[in-house]
């Protein structure tokens, strides 16, 4: 036997095959479908933040998938652990009001203001509508992904036997 293959004609049938699988192997798949389907996101965000000095920030910008949760679903925004600097991408994004603290002789020190350049709201209005549209056809490039490395791992296992 070759391994599995599959022929799909519509919305129907893939929701009948993804149904038939495991709910881990279901995760796995959607996981893999909202990385790609967030991708637009970042790269709108990451583009927003060019020609700017928080170079650290745009490179910490990127898609995380959840590990042990029962629920496929994917975070997309600045990261910061390991490597990635994104802590200040929310004050990047909304800017500050007048900052300032008074030292122990009582003096007023003031720290400025940092103005918002709305990088993170303005991408995702930018690319709202190309993330939902391309959600189903990642859906369905994952699972034939999926398919295809079951069905490698299915030869190499009944070559070695």
């Amino acid at each position: 036997m070759d391994g599995i293959g599959i022929e799909i004609f519509g919305r129907k049938e893939l929701d009948e095959l993804f149904n038939q699988l495991r709910s881990k192997q279901q995760l796995v798949i959607l996981r893999g479908a909202f990385k790609k389907a967030a991708r637009p996101l970042v790269l709108a965000a990451k583009k927003n933040l060019n020609g700017t000095r928080y170079k650290k920030l745009r490179r910490s910008i990127g898609v995380r998938a959840t590990r042990n949760s029962p629920n496929a679903s994917v975070f997309v925004g600045a990261r910061i652990f390991g490597k990635w600097k994104g802590q200040l991408g929310y004050i990047v994004n909304a800017g500050t009001d007048e900052r300032r603290y008074i030292t122990k002789r009582k003096f007023v020190h003031r720290t400025g203001r940092i103005q918002g350049n709305n990088f993170w709201d303005d991408a995702i209005q930018a690319s709202r509508n190309n993330v939902e549209q391309s959600i189903e056809q990642e859906v369905f490039e994952s699972f034939t992904r999926y398919v295809s490395r079951a069905n490698k791992r299915r030869k190499s296992r009944e070559s070695k036997d």
